[in-house]
């Protein structure tokens, strides 16, 4: 039985960003948007581990936002479509995440240090929030959000790692690809 509090590198991008203003007069579409991150992802796992099985519960935070960069968006002006290009500001889109799920994952025989190979699913409680209306209005509300959504989705990630054991104690490196999904209205 073990429990762990751990926290991590992130390198994140959106892919295949998608978004529509409420009116219908312009819309983006982004093959990958560049993120950076407000705090390291954050994370608390609970679970146990025998010779060769592991499995375990999660809970982890993640916080990231846009970083400045150029998009390229659809505007509709008296009826005719113009393709507009822009720079949008950092935290143009601010995302939050927290991620319940389980984990399993199966372990490597062991050559003084304990590989281990797995993967997880869970819910996501997600935030995503903006000051901006959108890219044709690059006017930031003062002292509110011009897009504050939360909702529930799912992630999953794949893990491959190596452990240090200790009597008492273990020490470990993780690489771990993640997708997370966000929608919002």
């Amino acid at each position: 039985y073990y429990s762990i509090f751990y926290i991590g590198p992130d390198i994140s991008s959106i892919k295949e960003f998608k978004a529509e203003g409420a009116d219908g007069r312009w819309s983006a579409n982004l093959a990958e948007a560049e993120m950076g991150i407000d705090y390291p992802p954050l994370g608390y796992r609970t679970g146990f581990s025998t010779q060769r099985f592991g499995m375990d519960y999660e809970m982890s935070l993640l916080a990231h936002h846009t970083v400045k960069q150029t998009a390229f968006y659809n505007y509709i002006y008296m009826d005719l479509p113009t393709a507009m290009e822009i720079d949008l500001p950092a935290h143009f889109l601010m995302l939050h995440s927290m991620f319940m799920g389980i984990n399993a994952y199966y372990v490597l025989p062991n050559f003084g240090i304990t590989p281990y190979v797995g993967g997880g699913a869970g819910l996501l409680l997600n935030s995503v929030q903006s000051q901006y209306p959108g890219p044709a209005n690059l006017a930031q509300e003062e002292g509110s959000l011009a897009l504050d959504e939360m909702e529930l989705n799912w992630g999953y990630h794949g893990m491959v790692g190596f452990r240090y054991m200790k009597s008492e104690s273990f020490y470990y490196l993780e690489f771990r690809p993640t997708i997370h999904n966000f929608q919002y209205n």
